[in-house]
């Protein structure tokens, strides 16, 4: 785990740092990390450029602490999934999930700033492919649920096809233009409804 240069300790400290963050996040997401500065991400989180360099060393360590931020997120969401409690048309499963999705790219930043630059950095690339993994395991779960006779290696197969159009439409939502992104967010129920039928129905 990337370790800030000072930890902060009291609540007042912690609140600045988590601002810093959340501002850097703001602007990787909308313009990109090479694009932002650190006197931006001091601006945007509202105190000095001094108080920034206090905590990271650049705006590549404050993305580093983003991406592990948004890790313990998305393991928090896969291990709070009650299989017990899911809805029983597996439709109305994937119509939950993908408006949730969406909602996560336009109210979380992280995530949009994640999906446009997570590329620039193979660091992250062992996270990011266990974090799929992990993904594709509990997808595989839920549709073994939805139809138990199916075979794990099947499920998995499929849940692994499900985790990477999942991947790639977030990050094409996060860097087309705004027709072509209302399109893809059109057409991806339609696409991974009429791709799962085949497994579930």
């Amino acid at each position: 785990m990337t370790l800030p240069r000072r930890v902060p300790v009291q609540a007042r400290s912690k609140k600045r740092y988590q601002a810093i963050v959340d501002a850097a996040a703001d602007l990787f997401g909308q313009h990109g990390f090479e694009s932002t500065t650190m006197e931006q991400i001091a601006e945007q989180a509202g105190t000095s450029i001094g108080s920034v360099y206090q905590f990271f060393k650049d705006k590549e360590d404050v993305f580093q602490i983003m991406i592990e931020q948004l890790l313990e997120q998305a393991e928090n969401v896969f291990s709070l999934l009650p299989m017990d409690e899911l809805p029983q048309d597996w439709r109305t499963l994937l119509n939950s999930a993908i408006a949730g999705f969406l909602i996560a790219l336009r109210r979380e930043p992280k995530y949009n700033a994640a999906a446009r630059n997570i590329h620039m950095f193979p660091t992250f690339r062992d996270k990011e492919l266990a974090l799929q993994t992990r993904f594709a395991v509990k997808t595989s779960e839920v549709l073994r649920h939805y139809r138990p006779e199916l075979a794990a290696s099947t499920a998995l197969k499929a849940a692994t096809v499900v985790t990477e159009i999942f991947g790639s439409s977030m990050f094409q939502i996060s860097v087309f233009g705004e027709d072509n992104r209302a399109n893809l967010i059109e057409e991806m129920p339609l696409l991974l409804s009429a791709y799962l039928a085949k497994y579930l129905e």
